[in-house]
């Protein structure tokens, strides 16, 4: 049962009664031993608890616990103003606290810069952090000490990104002890795959995972080799080297990005005639405004497709299913970073009544007709999206660049697309860009 108001005042007097007793038999021990009983007053009992708190901080090594130590005692020196020497005890204290955190912080700053410099474990980084949070927590070079700690992050991340690579080049070293039973298997190659990669030896680590046939995790390894090899030719000014890297390494870490960057590079130095990579395959510069718009189209012919929806037979190129998978399927071969260059046509509305973007088109007989001077000469017949004379048919470029109408329901040739870019905009993607 919970304990009644006037139980707990009893007890709280036997204590005070049991307390008095005590220290009354103690003094009384003292008299019969010949001992002068002093009763020493409030103000001498927080003098003296005080004045101990002083003398205890010579063996105080951290300046937080001086600093804590000295602020304590500053306010029993308070509580007792005008006894003794207490005033100038507080003030003396409260001297010695602030010398104790300036000279503390500044030397704990020093020390952690010295062990930062000198740090080869992450426990040494951990040390160092822990003393310029110790300084910032007095508001200490609260900049320098943030930009300290920026940096002791990043190198226990490169400690444990080493570390990484030293676990997987152990993991791989006991792979070949043991493939050694099984030489003629894919593992072997996958395994000499893996180290190489650890060791930087990325051509040859490629060159293993081909061997093995795409073994377990060889094809995405593979993919990391092209990256990091692209990044080192990017680095040298090899940028078209650093481009095809990059196109092997697909989706790895920013590959597409860093891709569609040289992409834009390439392209804006281009002049008409000139070819470009972009995407999965090589495009001829036609034509480029003073705007920073650029007109392209495949070097080579491509899908070969029938021009108009089975439904319908039209030879209009808004109702057409080559404009159709032109612009969705064939999308699926840029990156968002190379699509943010392209630029939209206009939006049409499709079968089910929902609009989308037309980025990529077959050339109009005028444009043809301008441009066919630069235009690589086709292997085969390709689409231009020019309506012929029959209500059946579309203008298609010949082998030997003459144009003829061909029936829109005649699956045997093929399209060859052009798009425009504008070398004005980012590759970056943001969420505008998303959008």
């Amino acid at each position: 049962m919970a304990e009644t108001l006037e139980n707990k005042k009893d007890k709280a007097a036997f204590k005070a009664e049991k307390m008095a007793a005590i220290k009354a038999a103690r003094n009384k021990a003292k008299a019969a031993a010949g001992k002068e009983v002093r009763v020493l007053s409030p103000e001498e009992k927080v003098y003296k608890n005080a004045v101990a708190l002083m003398e205890a901080v010579d063996c105080v090594e951290r300046f937080e616990k001086v600093y804590s130590i000295m602020n304590s005692a500053a306010k029993k020196f308070n509580k007792i103003q005008g006894y003794l020497d207490a005033d100038e005890r507080r003030q003396k204290c409260l001297e010695i606290a602030d010398k104790a955190v300036k000279d503390g912080t500044a030397e704990v700053f020093e020390l952690a810069v010295q062990r930062q410099k000198q740090s080869k474990t992450k426990s040494d980084y951990v040390d160092a952090i822990e003393n310029f949070k110790r300084c910032k927590k007095f508001k200490y070079n609260i900049e320098e000490c943030d930009e300290h700690i920026s940096q002791c992050k990043k190198g226990i991340a490169k400690l444990e990104t080493k570390a990484a690579y030293k676990r997987r080049g152990i993991v791989a070293a006991c792979f070949v002890l043991l493939i050694v039973l099984f030489l003629q298997t894919p593992a072997y190659p996958m395994v000499k795959g893996v180290y190489h990669q650890s060791q930087g030896k990325y051509k040859l680590a490629i060159a293993n995972y081909k061997e093995s046939g795409g073994f377990l995790v060889a094809n995405g390894n593979m993919k990391k080799c092209y990256y990091h090899i692209g990044l080192k030719k990017e680095k040298k000014g090899k940028y078209k080297s650093a481009l095809i890297n990059y196109k092997k390494a697909e989706t790895k870490y920013d590959a597409p990005a860093r891709a569609a960057k040289i992409e834009k590079k390439f392209i804006t130095e281009a002049a008409p005639g000139n070819v470009v990579i972009f995407g999965t395959a090589n495009w001829v510069i036609l034509d480029r405004t003073s705007d920073g718009k650029v007109l392209m189209m495949k070097e080579k012919v491509g899908k070969k497709k029938r021009f108009s929806m089975e439904e319908t037979e039209s030879n209009d190129w808004y109702e057409s299913k080559a404009r159709r998978w032109l612009n969705t399927k064939q999308l699926k071969k840029y990156s968002d970073n190379e699509m943010a260059l392209v630029v939209v046509q206009n939006y049409i509305k499709s079968a089910q009544d929902d609009k989308f973007p037309e980025y990529f088109f077959e050339l109009s007989k005028d444009e043809y007709d301008k441009y066919k001077d630069i235009i690589p000469a086709g292997e085969g017949v390709y689409w231009l999206k020019e309506k012929a004379q029959n209500p059946n048919e579309i203008l298609c470029v010949q082998p030997d660049g003459t144009l003829k109408g061909e029936d829109v329901s005649n699956g045997e040739i093929q399209l060859r697309q052009a798009c425009w870019l504008d070398i004005n905009r980012s590759t970056d993607i943001t969420s505008e860009t998303k959008k």
